[in-house]
């Protein structure tokens, strides 16, 4: 076992060289994969692997909810998938779970694998340009045996590589999942510039005014004003689907609104006569692992530094998965869930971009009542006055 860039380096030798030979004697092996970063030629599962299943559902006040937190092994999905009766609407973990997350499922020191790595397409309910924008996805991808794409049963299209030319990575789950890491940095290099031919620009790992220059670039006109609005304009796909917790609707489930089933649909793209599946792309694995960061153009004093830090560090220890890591191109560190209630939905995010006028706000987007800024945040959790919270955060942010 061993990391191949750096074996690469030490023989001398180009990865993506090292990665064809490793492909063409494939067979050789023993269910070869990486695990935690290392290229390991005949791997043993011993443990088993779990999806979350989750139902979806309308409420009498036409808003949809989700029962989730449902365990499967993976082993019995196919199974679920041909004996359920599919009149109702049911969703799928992106990710294999490992028994550490069967056992609990908060844990973000758990590991994690996919059959696929998947991308999303929607384009403001126009579904013949998510078609068209998949079709060339397809026709791009070097190698299609086993591409699956599906029409979602509304507006979109999803388009699945299967993850063993990757490697069919076995990974830390808070090192791999979210914005900048490895599987969403994967599904750009597959379609990130599916939609428009700008480089792969990536408006969620950019800054605002890198935004803004991009999109009077492309439609010579002023941007939006609302940040979440003027980058949902410039994603390429959909760039919440790779968190540790991201679902994606079952195939052949209704599709709670349209009442369309989600379905395999075939790109006139897909190539029939290309080889079996092997690890062909353990190079873009290895360049994927590289954490893409957003940068942060606002340089705070020592003393707001300081605090910055108290702030992060506070949050670390009183929001389960929140990471500073994961921070997206407005300063916020999304899709949390609530520390003071049974939230089933990740729908907190956190402002730790010290520039941004709303630095240590905590939103609830699910629940807008508890929302608040950093001092209210402390108040609640130590359960005491916004008063005492003051000098609380006074007292410990100068140590």
């Amino acid at each position: 076992m061993a990391r191949l860039d750096q074996l690469a380096e030490e023989w001398g030798i180009d990865l993506e060289i090292l990665t064809q030979i490793i492909a063409e004697n494939y067979q050789d092996f023993r269910d070869a994969k990486i695990v935690n970063n290392l290229f390991i030629l005949h791997h043993e599962d011993t443990e088993p692997w779990f999806y979350e299943i989750a139902q979806g559902y309308i409420t009498s006040d036409d808003k949809y909810k989700m029962n989730r937190k449902n365990k499967l092994e993976v082993f019995k999905i196919d199974q679920f998938i041909e004996k359920h009766e599919w009149d109702e609407d049911y969703h799928m973990s992106v990710f294999m779970h490992d028994l550490k997350w069967f056992k609990n499922d908060q844990d973000h020191n758990s590991l994690v694998r996919a059959d696929y790595v998947y991308v999303e397409l929607d384009r403001d309910g126009d579904l013949d340009k998510a078609i068209e924008d998949a079709n060339k996805i397809v026709a791009q991808f070097p190698y299609h045996t086993g591409i699956k794409t599906w029409y979602s049963g509304n507006s979109s299209i999803h388009i699945g590589i299967p993850a063993l030319y990757f490697g069919d990575p076995i990974v830390q789950q808070r090192k791999s999942c979210g914005r900048g890491k490895l599987f969403y940095n994967l599904a750009h290099m597959i379609g990130g510039n599916c939609r428009f031919d700008n480089d792969g620009f990536d408006p969620w790992l950019a800054t605002k005014e890198q935004c803004e220059e991009e999109y009077k670039r492309l439609f010579d006109e002023e941007p939006p004003e609302d940040p979440q609005r003027l980058r949902q304009q410039l994603e390429h796909f959909d760039p919440n689907l790779y968190n540790f917790n991201s679902l994606i609707r079952l195939p052949l489930s209704v599709h709670p609104k349209a009442g369309l089933r989600k379905q395999e649909v075939l790109m006139p793209s897909l190539r029939e006569d290309d080889p079996p599946i092997g690890p062909y792309l353990l190079h873009w694995t290895y360049k994927a692992m590289t954490p893409v960061k957003v940068p942060r153009k606002h340089k705070a004093s020592a003393n707001v530094t300081k605090n910055a830090n108290f702030v992060e560090k506070f949050y670390l220890e009183h929001v389960e998965g929140f990471d500073p890591d994961d921070i997206n191109g407005s300063g916020w560190v999304p899709t949390l869930y609530s520390p003071f209630y049974d939230d089933e939905n990740p729908s907190v995010s956190i402002c730790i971009d010290e520039g941004n006028e709303q630095f240590g706000w905590y939103r609830d987007f699910g629940n807008p009542d508890d929302s608040m800024d950093f001092y209210d945040f402390v108040a609640k959790i130590k359960n005491i006055s916004r008063r005492k919270a003051k000098r609380y955060v006074k007292q410990y942010a100068q140590k």
